[in-house]
């Protein structure tokens, strides 16, 4: 069994270049078509190898079929084949550049899962395995805004890694994206702490009502984490992955401090010093990408100040109907709370001054269509291959 498991794992490695090439062409209906294929041919081939009772092994031959689908949509859909290396001194230099890119890259992921572990071991260590089983419960449904984000930054990558020889282009395009990430990022956080014990109850059940506090906590860090790895990803696409890995070496280094120190009060004082050393790191973050990009401070408020004010207002046009609410039960409140919620942010965003023109950016972009006489996406593209 761990030898298919391990097959399966270094076939789809054989197709990891193809896959970069495809997101950074931006063709995700092809990646978006190849997750749905693979995983459809893999419950055909796990349910028929059950039905037939091989019993463990339907499931590793159902991830090996994944893996082996994963790999043929990709070669088929991709272009590039591996060929024989060619020896000159600028091939030298852009591979020398691409394994630096490389390996800074890996560095970082390394030290970000190192950090969310060490949240298990310094928990688990000193509260024992009862509270660790609420705090990551709690961590879990907290990480889930940042899950919403994560799709919408490899998009923002694969765009504004090609529009770095046209500034113009880059900061318009940047600026309209940061709104994206943080107009979906804040209202999901906001949603977390609208009513969190309502929302332990509808998700976990009354006996994680304990969970109420560190969840609160933690949406309050992965807010400040959210930010920063907003930031990340900007500075991402201009190349500064050195000092990207230095930055996150000594940002997780604080927030292990932070859980050390929390700790001594339990789970709770861990997501609170967690919390604390997390928002300590925003303006260093923000700070890092003023002086490595070519946004600026103006373009960066700008983007957090539109879907924070609409989340401040919201929250409170929902808090001021909670009078109302608390008679119809607390399932039909909380959903009460939820719809209001949803209905008045969007509406709270684009009443301001200029949001319609912020909106109509917003579906420019996502048409890949000029606006305000900026480049789009493509345009500057077929320059650069002109070029």
């Amino acid at each position: 069994l761990a030898f298919a498991a391990i097959f399966g794992t270094a076939v789809v490695a054989t197709s990891i270049i193809h896959a970069g090439l495809l997101q950074r062409r931006m063709r995700f209906g092809v990646l978006f078509t190849e997750k749905v294929c693979s995983v459809a041919c893999g419950a055909i081939v796990g349910v028929g190898s059950a039905f037939q009772g091989m019993g463990a092994w339907a499931l590793v031959l159902q991830q090996v079929t994944i893996n082996l689908a994963i790999v043929l949509i990709r070669w088929h859909c991709c272009s590039w084949r591996p060929s024989r290396p060619r020896r000159s001194d600028r091939d030298h230099a852009d591979v020398r550049s691409l394994l630096r890119f490389g390996h800074d890259t890996l560095a970082i992921r390394i030290l970000d899962q190192i950090a969310m572990q060490l949240h298990t071991v310094i928990v688990g260590g000193i509260s024992g395995v009862a509270m660790l089983g609420i705090y990551q419960n709690a961590l879990r449904w907290a990480q889930f805004p940042a899950e919403l984000v994560t799709p919408l930054g490899r998009v923002a990558i694969s765009g504004l890694s090609r529009l770095r020889s046209s500034t113009e282009a880059f900061q318009a395009c940047a600026s309209t994206t940061m709104l994206v990430l943080f107009s979906v990022l804040l209202p999901a956080i906001a949603l977390i702490l609208l009513d969190t014990e309502a929302l332990i109850l509808l998700l976990l059940g009354a006996p994680w009502l304990e969970a109420t506090p560190i969840l609160r906590w933690l949406a309050v860090a992965m807010c400040a984490d959210g930010i920063m790895r907003i930031a990340e990803l900007y500075i991402l696409t201009e190349g500064h992955t050195g000092w990207l890995v230095r930055w996150s070496l000594f940002r997780h280094a604080m927030s292990t401090v932070g859980l050390l120190v929390g700790a001594v009060w339990g789970p709770t004082g861990a997501a609170a010093g967690f919390a604390i050393t997390s928002w300590s790191c925003v303006v260093p973050t923000v700070y890092g990408l003023i002086r490595l990009t070519p946004l600026r401070w103006r373009v960066c408020f700008a983007a957090i100040c539109r879907p924070a004010v609409a989340c401040v207002a919201a929250c409170g046009l929902v808090a001021f109907g909670l009078r109302w609410c608390e008679s119809s039960g607390g399932v039909i409140a909380f959903a009460s709370m939820i719809l209001s919620f949803v209905v008045a942010y969007p509406i709270l965003w684009v009443v301001p001054s200029g949001g319609i023109n912020a909106l109509r950016a917003m579906v420019d972009l996502a048409s890949d269509k000029p606006s305000s006489g900026v480049l789009s996406n493509k345009s500057v593209l077929h320059r650069e291959s002109l070029d």
